[in-house]
C-alpha cells in the first residue's frame, strides 16, 4: 500500500509520496545465502605484499563482503557470481592456511563456507649460473656459486648433484648466492643445480647443469726421447694439464694416435708402457696425450725416433801367419796370442778386443 501527504501551500498543491511500507507482495527481496567455489590464485605467496583474490560462486549482491580469517577486506562486486577481494600485505606476511568467506547481510543472506587459501612459498625457477663452467678446481675450500632466478626466499635449499653441505649464504628474490665444499666437487664431469624451496607452496626448481671440463693437454718434453728396436720400456710424458682416473676417466698416452696403457704421476707427469711391438721397425712414432670429454682434447704431437740396434765387436784376431791362404777370421772376447812357426818371414800377433764406433 502507498501512503502520502497532501499539503497546501501558497502556489498550490503540494504531494509527498512515500516509498512503499510493505504489506505482502510489495515487500523487499532478501539477499540470497552466498555460495564460495573458488578463489584465483589458490595459493598465494608468503611476503608477496598486498594483492588481490579473484572470487568465483553464486548468489552474491552488491552489498556482499568478502572476509579473511573473519575480518572484513575491501570487496568489488563484478557480478552475481564474481567478487574481488584486497587483501592487505599482513595477510600474507606470514605461511599460514588462510580461510576465505562471503557474507551477505540480512534480510536473508548469511555467510557462505570457508575456502583455504594458504600462504606459502613459490615454485622456484633457474635462469641463470655463475661461473657455468669450470676447467680447474678452485684453491679454496669453499666454491662460490651464483644462481639467478626468481622464487628465492630465505628457506631455498640448494642442491648441487649428490654434493651434500651446500650453504646458501646469502639470498634475495632474485638471486642465491651459495658456498659449494670444493673437495666434494671432484673431477670433470656435468652436474645437475636445483633449488628447492619447502612446504607450504614450494618446491624443484628446473635444472641447470654446472660442467667441470678437462682441459687440453700439452706435451713438454718425453724420456727417453728415442730407443732401438724390439725393446719394450716404460715411456714418461711431462708437460700439463695431466688428469688422474675419475669415474672412469682419465687422461691417457697415444701411441700413433693408439691408447697405450697409462699411469697418472702429478699434473704435470704420465708414464706410458710401450711394447717391443710398438718399436719392431725403425721410424718416427707420434706420442700425443688425450684428455677426454666433458672438454678435453688431445696434445700437441712429439716424435719419438726409433734405431735399429747398434752392432757391437768384442774383438778380431788377424791370422798373420798365412796371407793370402784362404783362413778366416775369427773373434774373441778375449787376447788371443798366436805362436809364429819356425821359419823365417813369420810374425806373432796379438789383437785385444774392441767394440764398433756406432754410425
Amino acid at each position: 500500500m502507498r501512503r502520502g501527504l497532501l499539503g497546501l501551500s501558497g502556489c498550490g498543491i503540494l504531494l509527498l509520496t512515500t516509498a512503499d511500507c510493505g504489506d505482502g507482495a510489495n515487500e523487499p527481496a532478501t539477499n540470497p545465502a552466498p555460495v564460495l567455489l573458488g578463489a584465483v590464485p589458490a595459493q598465494l605467496v608468503v611476503g608477496s605484499g598486498a594483492t588481490s583474490v579473484t572470487l568465483t560462486g553464486s548468489g552474491f549482491v552488491t552489498q556482499s563482503r568478502a572476509r579473511w580469517n573473519g575480518g572484513d577486506r575491501g570487496t568489488h562486486y563484478q557480478n552475481a557470481q564474481t567478487l574481488i577481494v584486497d587483501l592487505l600485505a599482513s595477510d600474507v606476511a606470514d605461511t599460514l592456511a588462510g580461510s576465505l568467506t562471503v557474507f551477505n547481510a540480512a534480510p536473508g543472506g548469511g555467510i557462505s563456507d570457508a575456502l583455504t587459501v594458504p600462504v606459502g612459498y613459490p615454485v622456484p625457477r633457474i635462469t641463470s649460473l655463475t661461473p657455468d663452467t669450470i676447467s680447474t678446481l678452485p684453491s679454496v675450500s669453499l666454491f662460490r656459486l651464483t644462481i639467478t632466478g626468481t622464487g628465492f626466499v630465505p628457506q631455498s635449499r640448494v642442491v648441487v648433484a649428490s654434493i651434500p653441505r651446500v650453504v646458501v649464504s646469502e639470498v634475495t628474490p632474485t638471486q642465491i648466492i651459495a658456498s659449494v665444499p670444493t673437495a666434494e666437487l671432484g673431477g670433470p664431469r656435468p652436474l645437475d643445480v636445483t633449488v628447492f624451496n619447502p612446504p607450504p607452496g614450494g618446491g624443484l626448481s628446473n635444472v641447470l647443469v654446472f660442467n667441470i671440463i678437462y682441459r687440453v693437454p700439452t706435451i713438454v718434453a718425453l724420456s727417453p726421447d728415442s730407443g732401438v728396436t724390439g725393446s719394450a720400456f716404460t715411456l714418461t710424458v711431462t708437460g700439463t694439464e695431466f688428469y688422474p682416473e675419475f669415474l672412469q676417466k682419465s687422461s691417457v698416452v697415444r701411441w700413433n694416435g693408439s691408447d697405450r696403457p697409462t699411469t697418472w704421476v702429478d699434473n704435470r707427469h704420465i708414464m706410458a708402457a710401450i711394447s717391443a711391438s710398438d718399436v719392431s721397425v725403425p721410424g718416427v712414432a707420434m706420442v700425443t696425450v688425450h684428455n677426454p670429454t666433458p672438454g678435453g682434447g688431445t696434445s700437441n704431437a712429439v716424435p719419438f725416433r726409433i734405431r735399429a740396434p747398434t752392432p757391437v765387436i768384442n774383438a778380431i784376431i788377424l791370422d798373420a801367419i798365412a796371407v793370402g791362404s784362404g783362413r778366416r777370421l775369427s773373434h774373441s772376447p778375449a787376447p788371443i796370442f798366436i805362436p809364429a812357426p819356425p821359419r823365417s818371414g813369420t810374425a806373432r800377433t796379438v789383437v785385444r778386443p774392441f767394440s764398433a764406433i756406432p754410425r
